[in-house]
C-alpha cells in the first residue's frame, strides 16, 4: 500500500526523511518529503547502484538497470515480512554467527551490551506506532486528504 508506506517512511529517522531530530512531523514537512527528488524511487536508485538519497536522475535510475542488478543479487528480503526475511538471512552460512537484534525480534537481552542496545527502542526501527504518528494520521493527514495527495 503506497499510502501507508509513504507515511511510514516519513516517520523514519533522519537522513531517511526530511524531519531532523527534535522537529515535529507536520503536514508541511510531509509535503516536502513526498515532493523531494531525494526521497523518490529509493529502491530503484539503490538497485541501480546509487546512494538512496541522491536526487532522482531519470537517465541513471532506470527500472531496467535496477532489474538487472536485482537479478544479480543472491539473496533479498521482503519489507512486508521483515522478521521472516531476517530469519532467512540468518540461516545463510555467512550469517549464522550473527544474533538477531533484540529490539527487532522482541527478545530478552542476553547480556549488558544487548540490554543497552534493546533500551534504545528506536534503533534502526521506524517509530510509526507512537502517539505523534497516530496524531499526524488523525489530524494533518486526514484534514489534508493525504491519501489523495500521495
Amino acid at each position: 500500500d503506497p499510502v501507508s508506506r509513504s507515511v511510514s517512511a516519513f516517520f523514519y529517522h533522519y537522513p531517511h526523511t526530511s524531519v531532523k531530530h527534535g522537529e515535529l512531523h507536520t503536514w508541511e514537512k510531509f509535503v516536502e518529503n513526498i515532493q523531494s527528488p531525494r526521497f523518490r524511487n529509493i529502491l530503484t536508485k539503490m538497485l541501480g547502484g546509487a546512494y538512496a538519497y541522491v536526487g532522482f536522475d531519470e537517465v541513471k535510475h532506470t527500472v531496467s538497470r535496477a532489474k538487472a542488478r536485482l537479478c544479480s543479487i543472491a539473496w533479498f528480503g521482503l519489507s512486508e515480512m521483515p522478521v521472516s526475511s531476517s530469519m532467512m538471512l540468518y540461516e545463510t552460512p555467512q550469517f549464522r554467527k550473527l544474533l538477531p537484534n533484540p529490539v527487532a525480534f522482541g527478545l530478552q537481552a542476553s547480556d549488558a551490551a544487548a540490554a543497552e542496545h534493546a533500551a534504545e527502542k528506536k534503533d534502526g526501527l521506524r517509530v510509526n506506532k507512537d502517539s505523534e504518528y497516530k496524531e499526524f494520521l488523525a489530524t494533518s493527514f486526514a484534514t489534508n486528504d493525504g491519501t489523495s495527495f500521495v
